[in-house]
């Protein structure tokens, strides 16, 4: 789980017979999936060859900061003395996908606000730089802020104000 294989982009070198591709869903980074490539009886012409394909990291959340994440290939045939023989390798891939943390602070002129008195509130969406884990730093996509005012308050037209970078406000 975690990885999305990107479709069409599998590539088997030149040096082997042609092989049949398939995948077991999903493939879409909710689960493992898996990717076959079934050569057969296969002819190596040229040794070694090679098998690439792309996979892009799922926006799931086992995918956090530093989680280091496995993906292992194995190889499993048949030798000349008709034993089965099986090969594993694998990889790793340390995922960097940002850890956000948000706080809420109320602030009035009044120590205890009546009809009438204003209230400002500060809303603040930082990486989580106090966790166990190294200090987030990754660019977080998609990013949407609700922020429902009490039933008895009203929202001053002109007052909200966005501070920081490559940010949109609605």
């Amino acid at each position: 789980a975690g990885f999305i294989y990107v479709a069409g982009s599998q590539v088997v070198s030149a040096g082997v017979s042609a092989a049949t591709f398939s995948t077991t869903v999903p493939v879409d980074g909710s689960a493992s999936g898996k990717l076959t490539w079934d050569f057969g009886s296969a002819v190596i012409s040229a040794s070694p060859f090679t098998i690439k394909y792309d996979a892009i990291v799922a926006n799931v959340a086992g995918n956090q900061n530093y989680t280091v994440m496995a993906n292992t290939a194995t190889l499993s045939y048949t030798n000349i003395a008709s034993l089965p023989q099986s090969l594993t390798s694998s990889a790793t891939s340390t995922i960097t996908e940002p850890i956000l943390t948000v706080g809420k602070t109320a602030a009035s002129v009044a120590v205890n606000p009546v009809a009438g008195d204003e209230i400002t509130y500060t809303v603040t969406i930082a990486h989580d730089t106090n966790g166990t884990l190294p200090d987030s730093t990754a660019t977080a996509y998609n990013v949407n802020l609700n922020d429902v005012l009490p039933i008895y308050a009203d929202l001053q037209i002109g007052t909200v104000s966005v501070f920081g970078t490559d940010r949109k406000s609605t």
